[in-house]
């Protein structure tokens, strides 16, 4: 992807996180935009999981590598192996989260928030049951 659009990308999302509200004008949702409504204890999903929910979090770091937040792409397997953990590491350095690559509600929260916001809708209907998340239905 060209640095111009990057930039239109960017102001995109920008434009997306505007209008639903709580995101910053990067488009990335920051602990900030997450914490407020997130516990700090929940449900996880971390190194060694498979299934549906591992894949969730691959196609999210995927949509994320893309776009230049992170630098690891992870094949999308379901099996949160070492790839994904270093992708789930970065990604959560680039929205000001813990780093521990554990996705629990606040990384969830910050996955949906970025998925949402770039208009990935059909990713945010299939996933948001399997990646753990403390979000209210807009």
């Amino acid at each position: 992807m060209t640095r111009r659009n990057k930039l239109r990308r960017a102001a995109g999302i920008a434009a997306a996180a505007a209008a639903i509200g709580g995101l910053g004008v990067t488009g990335v949702a920051s602990a900030s935009t997450v914490q407020r409504a997130a516990p700090s204890q929940g449900p996880v999903i971390g190194y060694g999981a498979t299934g549906q929910g591992v894949k969730c979090v691959q196609d999210a770091m995927d949509w994320a590598w893309e776009n230049g937040l992170i630098d690891t792409n992870p094949p999308v397997d379901g099996i949160y192996g070492l790839t994904t953990k270093k992708a789930v590491e970065q990604f959560q350095a680039a929205v000001e989260l813990k780093v521990d690559g554990i996705v629990g509600v606040r990384t969830g929260d910050a996955m949906i928030a970025n998925m949402s916001a770039a208009g990935i809708d059909g990713w945010v209907d299939d996933c948001k049951p399997y990646i753990p998340n403390n979000l209210i239905p807009v």
